[in-house]
């Protein structure tokens, strides 16, 4: 079961910190606690006063004046320590305080001979991380960022703390919150790191009450569920970036420079160097799931770093990101991170966070654009010796006075190409009926939920395949479900995708609008 936590950067002045919490709590709780990344803007008991959190909150510092793992009941809050690993509510995390001095530079080149502060040692080793069958903690909150994070200003790639990045890259935590000078948001993520069969994601938090005229994103709200307990098919489903911490020797970089030396994170592509990239070009990411290799020329497995900026949600076995060259600017695309051919292939646990996604994506149309929602997949099985294609289910908003026609449009079309487009029978699923009506293990097929939520479906057979051949009657084309889209939403000159394309910055605003209208119904919990 899933935990909701909120996450906040450090804080001037514990008062502000409470209030501010608290107003967040009001809003979008409950939260089963709340984890502090930085100070709490006091350094003794004495200056807490007599400000409650309304959950239980905890810290690291080395500046606090108490006994490490003191509880505060009169403010609900706890004091790790320097440094220190805790179970809460059934998650593992690791605190480090900010404020360590990194070693010299001959300590860069192994992790395991890194000159560890004791009490880091300590939170390691009891975390398990310095033995054998380890698999990573749940959460790592850090007062410092790790080296090499882009936080926005030239300057900053090469002041992070080695400490920090050094520590994570034994930890392999599955989130790793930091806080710290500068008070900037950044994020990376969710990408991998060496050994671990989890991916990681990295937030880098503001301040609740940050200098004069700063104005960046302080918290994060997520849903995390317990490593502990998941098995390898779930770890799975989330390990697909191909961007990890790196060990590099070749010194230190200079201020202002991408980071060249030193245990950091690697940055993303920028923007301009992905669109450069020719289709040949791509990460070359080759990690196999159990039954579900990735393919390193895929554009929709995560690994391959292609158009992240498209990227909205990603969930632990489904991803959300805006259609390149849509029918319209609210056209996305839900992605299993496993590179499946189908739904079919999906587990019950992987289908049944798709729902969730579908639903998600309903409610944010029906406030914020008044409009329903048409669902379509078209499964293509591959030509001799090429791995399956990656399934995407098409999501295309139909404002509501044009989803009542949508059904009688679809019988028009499909007419007009020849095909038989049966109704799903009501209740029954997807699954059910490929399995009753199909005799071929992995059927090609073409599905559509239509904005009313009748339900239709073409299997298209190898064998009627070849008799359409024979006897030169069309196959099921392979845009149909954008050629019935843009019909019925009267959008035909949005026929060819390739043409459609827009420039890679304008594309991130559109992806950063839909996140914006999505955050309030996104069923992953991260805020």
């Amino acid at each position: 079961m899933s935990v909701r936590v909120l996450v906040v950067g450090g804080a001037s002045e514990f008062n502000s910190l409470v209030a501010k919490v608290e107003a967040v709590v009001k809003k979008s709780g409950p939260f089963s606690f709340v984890l502090i990344a930085g100070e709490v803007g006091a350094s003794k008991s004495a200056d807490l006063k007599a400000h409650k959190l309304s959950l239980p909150g905890y810290f690291a510092s080395q500046s606090f004046e108490a006994e490490a793992g003191t509880e505060f009941e009169e403010n609900n809050l706890t004091f790790i320590g320097e440094a220190g690993k805790k179970d809460i509510e059934n998650l593992s995390v690791v605190f480090i305080a900010g404020g360590y001095d990194d070693p010299p530079e001959k300590y860069r080149k192994d992790p395991k001979e890194f000159p560890f502060p004791p009490e880091i040692q300590a939170a390691m080793r009891t975390a398990g991380a310095l033995g054998t069958g380890y698999q990573g903690v749940d959460i790592l909150v850090s007062g410092d960022h790790p080296l090499g994070i882009n936080l926005k200003q030239e300057s900053f790639p090469a002041s992070g703390s080695m400490l920090v990045s050094a520590t994570a890259l034994l930890l392999k935590p599955r989130y790793h919150f930091c806080g710290g000078k500068p008070e900037v948001y950044a994020s990376n993520g969710p990408f991998a790191v060496p050994g671990s069969d989890h991916a990681t994601r990295l937030f880098k938090l503001g301040s609740p009450t940050p200098a004069p005229g700063v104005k960046e994103r302080w918290l994060y709200a997520a849903a995390v569920k317990p490593l502990k307990g998941m098995d390898a098919s779930q770890l799975e489903g989330s390990s697909s970036s191909a961007k990890v911490y790196q060990i590099n020797t070749e010194g230190t970089p200079r201020p202002g420079s991408e980071p060249t030396g030193g245990f950091f994170y690697n940055i993303p592509p920028r923007k301009e160097d992905r669109k450069r990239k020719a289709n040949g070009d791509r990460p070359g990411f080759r990690k196999r799931f159990e039954g579900h290799p990735v393919d390193a020329k895929c554009w929709f497995c995560l690994g391959n770093e292609k158009d992240l900026h498209l990227v909205i949600n990603v969930g632990t076995n489904i991803y959300l990101a805006l259609a390149k060259g849509g029918i319209n600017t609210e056209h996305v695309l839900l992605i299993p991170i496993l590179h499946v051919r189908s739904t079919l292939d999906l587990s019950d646990e992987h289908y049944a966070e798709l729902e969730k996604f579908k639903s998600a994506l309903q409610e944010t149309f029906r406030k914020n654009f008044d409009s329903d929602l048409m669902f379509f997949e078209r499964v293509v099985n591959p030509r001799g010796g090429e791995l399956h294609s990656h399934t995407q289910i098409q999501a295309i908003p139909v404002p509501r006075e044009t989803s009542a026609i949508a059904s009688v449009k679809l019988g028009e079309e499909a007419q007009r190409s020849k095909l038989k487009i049966r109704e799903l029978p009501k209740g029954k699923s997807l699954r059910e009926f490929v399995k009753e009506e199909s005799n071929e293990d992995h059927p090609e097929y073409f599905y559509i939920r239509l904005p009313d939520g009748k339900e239709a479906v073409q299997l298209i057979s190898v064998d009627k395949k070849s008799e359409s051949r024979e006897e030169g009657l069309p196959i099921h084309p392979m845009q149909f479900g954008r050629r019935f889209t843009a019909a019925l939403l009267g959008r035909m000159n949005r026929l060819d995708w390739k043409r459609c394309v827009k420039p890679t910055d304008l594309e991130a605003q559109d992806a950063d609008r839909f996140r914006s209208f999505f955050s309030e119904f996104n069923p992953t919990g991260d805020e």
